[in-house]
């Protein structure tokens, strides 16, 4: 049950509520300006805080082989120390989604057993996330690039032949072999 009260200052409403001999108990006074300031801060506040997270999500590609990267681990790592970290996989299409990232500076890459087999670092980028979606599309540098990283520029430019990267092994042991020739 509610009742108006009325006063020379501004409108309250009283709260009333009945209690076991059925007298009329008041449990709460409230201005009627403060009572609907709390109502639309709440819902205000809910959005605040839901639009400080966000969705990073994108697609991994294999600049090398021309098609997506499925099963890559995408990890989102936060620039700030102690901050928050996030780790998905991507499907078979290289498609990832992190859901409920806090806004902020994050760094992200990926990992793959190409990758890894390359004997290169996966390529790390930062970005910045606020609330809603951030696209993030991340890849295996192009052969071109990779050639010149490993050859240099020069070699870019006149040559024309493919790069080969792996480890040269002893055959009859499988130890590694250093400063040895192909």
């Amino acid at each position: 049950m509610r009742r108006r009260l009325s006063s020379d200052g501004p409108p309250r409403i009283l709260i009333c509520s009945l209690n076991d001999e059925n007298n009329v108990r008041a449990t709460a006074l409230f201005n009627v300006r403060r009572l609907t300031a709390l109502m639309l801060a709440v819902p205000l506040a809910a959005a605040l805080a839901q639009s400080g997270t966000a969705t990073v999500s994108g697609t991994v590609y294999d600049s090398i082989a021309r098609h997506p990267l499925g099963d890559a681990v995408v990890q989102l790592i936060a620039a700030t120390p102690g901050g928050p970290s996030y780790t998905t996989t991507a499907d078979a299409a290289g498609r990832y989604a992190v859901a409920g990232v806090q806004a902020g500076h994050y760094s992200i890459g990926f990992y793959h057993p190409t990758v890894d087999s390359l004997g290169i670092d996966g390529p790390v980028r930062a970005v910045d996330v606020a609330g809603g979606d951030t696209r993030v599309s991340l890849a295996l540098p192009s052969a071109r690039r990779m050639i010149a990283a490993i050859c240099g520029v020069r070699a870019t430019a006149t040559d024309s032949t493919a790069l080969v990267v792996g480890h040269l092994r002893d055959a009859s042991t499988g130890e590694p072999i250093a400063a040895g020739s192909v």
